[in-house]
């Protein structure tokens, strides 16, 4: 990457800073580049994807996840969600923590409580709690979509 390339990733990777422990001597930064998908491996660990312009984390971030609210759903919708359904209404068990709109949150099963899922709110937490149709979450990354895909075969 170019100097001025690695500026403008630092400048967008800012909100994820107090979780990549960048601060900890040098740590490598690696992008994988695939089919227009980004993948940031930081010190060897894919915890970042780009698509377009939005930089999320991926399902292997777990420092910055448990940071995040947290969707629960019931067992019918899991296979739906790793489908890469958007979340309903109508599947959602539980809302944990405060978010606001267009927040990143993760989806998780009401049984065992995994991880399914990280997704973009459509409602701040205060209005999800209140809705009962319609979507809620829109699916970013899933288990065993492309993005995982290729990060589990690297």
């Amino acid at each position: 990457m170019s100097h001025k390339e690695v500026k403008a990733l630092a400048s967008q990777l800012s909100s994820f800073k107090d979780y990549l422990n960048l601060e900890s001597g040098r740590v490598s930064v690696e992008v994988a580049r695939s089919g227009g998908i980004d993948i940031f491996f930081v010190g060897g660990v894919p915890l970042l994807f780009k698509i377009g312009e939005i930089i999320a984390p991926t399902l292997l971030f777990e420092t910055y996840l448990s940071s995040l609210g947290r969707i629960v759903v019931d067992m019918g919708a899991v296979a739906h969600v790793c489908d890469g359904a958007n979340i309903m209404a109508p599947g959602v068990k539980g809302v944990h923590g405060i978010f606001q709109e267009g927040s990143f949150v993760t989806v998780v099963d009401e049984k065992y409580g995994k991880t399914l899922a990280v997704g973009r709110a459509l409602y701040s937490s205060e209005s999800m709690i209140n809705i009962s149709r319609g979507v809620v979450v829109e699916n970013i990354h899933y288990v065993g979509d492309r993005i995982y895909r290729i990060y589990k075969s690297a």
